[in-house]
């Protein structure tokens, strides 16, 4: 019954992250030539909040690609809106008080993007689906979520960016220190678990042995 209830739940936030997606008509399959002619007018803007914030504006312009296909008027179902497709509360967790603002919105989304990087540390991948999907299901999946459409998302984020030379660079990005602490706290419980598990291998081998070896 549970594992029935949690695939339809599944199927419910595929449907609104699908109905989401809509507005923007990604074009991530246009070439590199067309994407980079659409991306010209807010280049400027988007060079410079990806520099602010410490990101590669490929990136930024991948996501603008799939999000809306640069139509700044783009409106889901969802109520995301804008170049990066910002909804309500990103918005104001970001500090954008007009989404419709171009420079606003690509603002928040690349200072939100970089933020996912960070948080995930270095992991563009986990970004983005967190970007589509949100933290939190990124989090409860332990990785990409298994939505079609946060997939597809992922897969056309990526395409693009390969395409704008970008993926198949590693991205230096400085992890947070939240990530810094739960890695460490992670690769401490690892070693603990090693040495319970060499003891245990070392007093069963010596238990034998004796077991083994004639007394006298």
């Amino acid at each position: 019954m549970k594992h029935f209830t949690g695939t339809i739940l599944t199927l419910i936030l595929s449907f609104l992250i699908t109905a989401t997606a809509e507005a923007g008509q990604s074009c991530a399959t246009h070439n590199a030539s067309d994407i980079k002619a659409r991306a010209s007018e807010y280049q400027t803007t988007i060079n410079k909040y990806s520099k602010k914030y410490g990101v590669d504006s490929r990136i930024v312009t991948a996501i603008i690609t799939t999000e809306s296909c640069f139509k700044t008027k783009a409106r889901s179902h969802k109520n995301a809106v804008g170049l990066m497709q910002l909804m309500p509360k990103t918005a104001k967790r970001w500090g954008v008080s007009n989404r419709r603002s171009v420079d606003q919105n690509i603002r928040g989304g690349t200072r939100y993007i970089a933020h996912l990087i960070k948080r995930f540390n270095g992991d563009i991948k986990l970004a983005v689906a967190a970007y589509n999907a949100g933290e939190g299901n990124v989090d409860k999946y332990h990785g990409i979520p298994p939505f079609k459409n946060t997939r597809k998302y992922v897969k056309n984020v990526v395409l693009v960016y390969s395409k704008l030379g970008g993926y198949k660079l590693r991205v230096k990005v400085k992890q947070s220190k939240r990530y810094r602490k739960k890695s460490q706290l992670r690769e401490n419980e690892r070693k603990k678990k090693v040495s319970k598990l060499d003891f245990s291998f070392y007093t069963t081998t010596l238990t034998t042995i004796k077991k083994l070896v004639p007394q006298g």
